[in-house]
């Protein structure tokens, strides 16, 4: 585990050995009010995340129209009818699909209804995150860099201890927006020691990835250490992001080193998830006993 990574465990506490006490339930909490379960025929979007509800629906939607679960060529269900399915207002269901819309996933007909067209439009790619954690050069070197803030200053004790060094150690930060055809993709804060961050200068360095900027000033990588994991969209990262606030996000924790196993560059980088997927290519181990599979690569 990189350091500084938040050590997740599960979720809740285990109640299983505390006895209830009298007008307590089996946590030994006093009794609650229970909520009736959902309709059936309802499938609702999951009103206890904390993710705005059409943004939740926007996920599923964009998945479906994604995997081509509507016909091409026929109109999808009526706003009434996505609705009833999915347990929200049509008010939830037009701004869904007006970002849809937006987005080149749908096509809207007055009078006739809302078409698929990922297919037609390219909307359904999706880049390989698994390729962009392998190499640390190909989101970097495949868009278009914007430095949103560029300061030293003391790294949060999270960043420190992931870079070996005391709390409170002056680094530089960068934050940056990547953007490809145009449209957000990934909004990453890179923290380098002040030490040996002299050298990198925000005039001059554009869109250059900051790894080939350290390996131009004699701070050569020779390793990485990462983790994904998920993370939600504070407010400014989602403005930047075109995101609602709260909103999930992938996230990429990065710390590289150097020949001599000094730590000199922590990355955090954020990715919405709707638009990232994970691939790998497996194959059978045919020396084992057991079904079981290997990647490759």
């Amino acid at each position: 585990m990189i350091p500084g990574m938040d050590k997740t465990g599960p979720i809740g506490t285990s109640c299983d050995n505390l006895g209830p006490k009298p007008g307590q339930n089996s946590c030994g909490n006093a009794p609650v009010m229970s909520v009736a379960p959902a309709q059936p025929h309802k499938r609702s979007a999951g009103r206890r995340t904390g993710t705005p509800l059409y943004h939740q629906l926007y996920l599923v939607l964009s998945r479906q129209l994604r995997d081509r679960h509507f016909p091409a060529g026929r109109p999808l269900p009526s706003e009434p009818d996505l609705a009833a399915q999915h347990g929200v207002s049509r008010v939830t269901i037009r701004r869904t699909l007006e970002r849809l819309e937006r987005e080149g996933l749908v096509r809207r007909r007055r009078g006739a209804g809302t078409f698929p067209c990922a297919t037609e439009t390219g909307g359904g790619q999706r880049d390989d995150i698994s390729a962009i954690g392998s190499n640390l050069f190909t989101l970097d070197m495949d868009t278009e860099a914007e430095v949103l803030d560029f300061h030293h200053g003391p790294a949060s004790g999270a960043v420190c201890e992931a870079l070996g060094l005391p709390d409170g150690s002056d680094c530089l930060s960068i934050t940056r927006l990547r953007r490809k055809a145009g449209r957000p993709v990934s909004h990453t804060v890179i923290h380098v020691p002040g030490t040996i961050a002299e050298g990198i200068d925000k005039d001059v360095m554009g869109g250059t990835p900051v790894t080939i900027i350290l390996n131009g000033l004699g701070h050569v990588m020779e390793r990485a250490e990462q983790a994904i994991t998920v993370a939600v969209a504070e407010p400014g990262v989602a403005e930047k992001l075109g995101l609602d606030v709260g909103a999930a996000l992938l996230a990429m924790r990065r710390v590289v080193f150097d020949a001599d196993g000094r730590a000199i560059l922590h990355q955090l980088s954020l990715y919405p998830p709707d638009r990232y997927e994970y691939r790998m290519t497996l194959t059978r181990d045919s020396g084992s006993a057991t079904l079981r599979w290997t990647p490759i690569g």
